[in-house]
């Protein structure tokens, strides 16, 4: 146990502060190539996300039955024109709020779509 606290103190010896408390704080995502600031990168990745999303989608298109391919066409056409706004608002032509609310329209009809295979599961 000696050998133990001698251990420890010398760690604490080492640190310039101390041995003080321990930070719990999360560390910042980190950010999308070329992005602007964090929402800019935020919102570059849920685009990426909810691409993925589509594409794998669109590989059920077959199988999907008339209703649910009008709710996967819903969600792409939001995704789409997230996109361009996308363009717009990381070439500082666009608002952020109008950006935050193109990716509220996409993860609506994602969750729609989703609702909808699922029959609201």
């Amino acid at each position: 146990m000696k050998k133990m606290l001698n251990v420890v103190c010398s760690l604490c010896l080492l640190i310039p502060a101390g041995c003080g408390a321990v930070k719990t704080s999360t560390p910042p995502a980190s950010l999308a190539p070329d992005a602007l600031n964090q929402f800019d990168s935020d919102a570059y990745k849920s685009l990426a996300t909810a691409h993925a999303f589509a594409q794998s989608a669109a590989g059920n298109g077959p199988t999907l039955t008339p209703t649910e391919k009008a709710a996967l066409n819903q969600f792409i056409q939001y995704l789409n024109l997230a996109d361009t706004l996308y363009v717009s608002y990381h070439s500082g032509a666009a608002s952020q709020t109008a950006m935050q609310a193109a990716l509220t329209a996409v993860n609506t009809s994602e969750a729609s779509y989703t609702a909808t295979i699922t029959g609201g599961k």
